[in-house]
């Protein structure tokens, strides 16, 4: 299993805090995060920069919730690419970010046992 996306300390005391809670919040984790995806790209080919940053921050924090630190870094650089109106640098398919959200969604299952 690869771990190197996740804070395993954290992810660690998440799954101890939420005991048999947690697979639940894993599934509504990936749930929630697939949709803020799909609604990026969305939100990238109709030009709604508004709606983007704000879901793009969105992401970011509840990557943070749940200590994948990596993905929500990929967030950090499109929000700040976003916030200076480059949207140019950002690949409107969201490469990094689905990529990296796939290899997540694999571990997390595994780790909660879905």
């Amino acid at each position: 299993m690869n771990l190197e996306h996740l804070n395993i300390a954290q992810i660690n005391e998440l799954a101890l805090m939420l005991n048999d809670e947690f697979p639940e919040f894993v599934k509504t984790f990936i749930s929630h995060s697939e949709v803020l995806i799909s609604s990026l790209k969305q939100q990238l080919n109709t030009n709604d920069n508004s709606a983007f940053i704000i879901s793009i921050h969105s992401l970011k924090g509840s990557c943070r919730n749940i200590g994948a630190e990596l993905l929500a870094n990929h967030c950090l650089q499109i929000e700040a690419a976003a916030r200076n109106d480059n949207y140019a640098s950002i690949d409107p398919e969201l490469m990094s970010i689905c990529a990296e959200f796939n290899n997540l969604k694999t571990t997390l299952l595994k780790l909660a046992r879905i």
